[in-house]
């Protein structure tokens, strides 16, 4: 199968198991949201109830990043537009824990 399911445990001595992954729930349920380290920032219409404030406010809601275009270089790709989004370019993180 290639992957673990959430009932299936490993002993941490098996030789196996040196590049287990595990989340930071201490489970192995996949990440919510891929990253995507070189998702580019793109123009973003605003829908109902959206605009240059909740643009500037909202952060990071699902998978996608939100943020008020800076015009820097390292938002070019989003052109002209106030408002730009991307793809998450991170992994979700939680307080640290020994499983």
């Amino acid at each position: 199968r290639g992957r673990w399911t959430e009932n299936e445990a490993v002993a941490s001595g098996a030789e196996f198991a040196q590049e287990l992954w595990l989340n930071h729930f201490c489970t192995t349920a996949a990440p919510r949201c891929i990253p995507d380290a070189n998702a580019e920032w793109q123009c973003y219409g605003f829908r109902t109830g959206e605009d240059q404030e909740w643009c500037r406010t909202v952060g990071v809601d699902g998978c996608t990043e939100y943020k008020e275009n800076d015009l820097s270089s390292e938002m070019t790709s989003c052109g002209s537009c106030s408002c730009c989004r991307r793809k998450v370019n991170f992994v979700e993180s939680g307080s640290n824990r020994t499983c």
